[in-house]
């Protein structure tokens, strides 16, 4: 019996996530980033500085990834980093001047890409879908994953 992976949520999550990260490659290109500097710079507008570890959990970039990523976007002039005065294991990033103009510009193309998958899909119901999706995320990382 042939396996229908159209109605596996993995399967079609992958799929969607595909789409949008290779045709968002270009677009956060143009803007001076990649993807994933993307994801760093976009979470850094949420909020004035940020822990690595807490950056790492928001974004869901590993460790060794967001430190590689942090230190080219350093070395653009994009974010400083921070030692905690009262831990030196902690850093502490935040978004230079120049790293808040790429930021926003990244922001726009996020917003472009926001429309147009909501429109995809249809306006009355965005809002249910990214609510699924968030409920989804929280669903998994409250339970282990697996296959069984």
């Amino acid at each position: 019996m042939p396996y229908n992976l159209i109605d596996n949520v993995a399967f079609l999550i992958f799929r969607i996530a595909s789409k949008i990260s290779a045709d968002a490659n270009q677009a956060f290109r143009d803007a001076g980033l990649s993807t994933m500097q993307a994801r760093i710079v976009l979470a850094l507008l949420s909020a004035e500085t940020w822990t690595v570890g807490d950056l790492c959990q928001f974004t869901g970039i590993d460790q060794s990834t967001m430190s590689h990523s942090l230190a080219a976007l350093a070395r653009r002039g994009l974010v400083s980093k921070r030692r905690q005065p009262s831990d030196n294991r902690t850093v502490r990033v935040k978004l230079t001047a120049k790293g808040l103009e790429t930021a926003l510009r990244g922001a726009e193309v996020a917003a472009q890409f926001d429309r147009a998958l909501c429109n995809a899909i249809g306006a009355r119901q965005a809002p249910a879908l990214k609510a699924l999706l968030r409920d989804l995320y929280e669903g998994m990382n409250s339970q282990a994953i697996a296959a069984e």
